[in-house]
């Protein structure tokens, strides 16, 4: 399912319990090494760096990961480094021949898996500026720098990439009828549905007030209108609730391509001419905008 800043909140929880793991098991090296006592397998041994809480983590998150994925791997290289660092000491130590060049390199290596872990921590706060703190979708800084992205990949994969606008028909007989509240009480959970929804190769985003925004990967047409069938049919079965009262919903939706080499605002312009002409044609309705003739797409 499409991250959320749910997940980034996660994302960030999880690695600061893993800084806290790592500044544990740095304590206990040093305490090992001024008092005496055992060095255990996350301290000792050719695969230290995979045993230590740490090194876990970062194991777990690079199998799954779908994005930050240099930044991921920087970190687990510079954490290999500056373990094989702490078992040059070690090995020195038991042989009571340590020496401070050795001190000075272990803190090389553990600065740069510092600045690493830092960097990534700085992307995931970065990233989690340009998500709505309402709906938890992405919003438009974060389709900016995804559109391009997107668009390129069409291009490699010879598929087509089609711009979705969707608007809340009449939302501001909502807003009067149950205050900006229960206005947003529908734009949350309009978003979870939208977000249940997705596919792999569907993004959401909230563009704003009521309006979202999904980006979609295809091979042909057919199977634009199969997915705003999906989406039409789930919002127009849905209900929505706000302090005990039931609140129900139409959506107007406004298709285009997007070809290569143009702009998101060029396509987002046709998308908002189709959506526009659906309101002002009875609205709860999917219009297709190519080359700037309409056409119903899914009524």
């Amino acid at each position: 399912m499409q991250r959320t800043i749910y997940d980034i909140d996660v994302d960030i929880t999880n690695l600061n319990h893993a800084i806290k793991n790592h500044y544990e098991w740095s304590n206990r090296l040093l305490e090992i090494s001024l008092f005496g006592g055992d060095f255990d397998r996350t301290l000792e041994g050719t695969h230290s760096h995979e045993h230590c809480d740490f090194g876990r983590w970062i194991d777990s998150v690079l199998i799954k990961c779908d994005c930050n994925e240099n930044d991921l791997l920087r970190i687990s290289d510079a954490h290999k480094k500056m373990h094989q660092s702490v078992r040059d000491i070690i090995s020195s130590i038991k042989a009571n021949t340590f020496t401070h060049p050795q001190l000075t390199e272990y803190f090389h290596k553990q600065k740069n898996f510092l600045d690493a872990v830092d960097s990534y921590k700085s992307c995931l706060l970065a990233s989690r500026s340009a998500y709505d703190a309402l709906t938890e979708l992405p919003m438009r800084s974060k389709l900016n720098n995804d559109f391009p992205r997107l668009q390129a990949r069409c291009v490699r994969s010879e598929k087509a990439l089609y711009l979705i606008i969707l608007d809340v028909d009449h939302f501001k007989t909502v807003n009067d009828e149950y205050g900006h509240n229960g206005g947003d009480a529908v734009l949350k959970g309009l978003a979870n549905l939208l977000l249940q929804a997705m596919r792999s190769y569907e993004k959401c985003y909230r563009y704003g007030g009521e309006e979202f925004v999904i980006l979609v990967e295809v091979q042909h047409l057919d199977d634009i209108k199969k997915i705003i069938e999906r989406l039409m049919v789930k919002i127009r079965s849905e209900t929505f609730f706000y302090e005990g009262r039931k609140i129900k919903i139409t959506v107007t939706f406004g298709v285009a391509q997007a070809q290569e080499g143009c702009s998101l605002e060029s396509i987002v312009e046709l998308a908002d001419k189709a959506m526009y002409h659906g309101k002002q044609n009875g609205r709860d309705v999917c219009m297709l905008n190519h080359n700037n003739e309409m056409g119903i797409l899914y009524k």
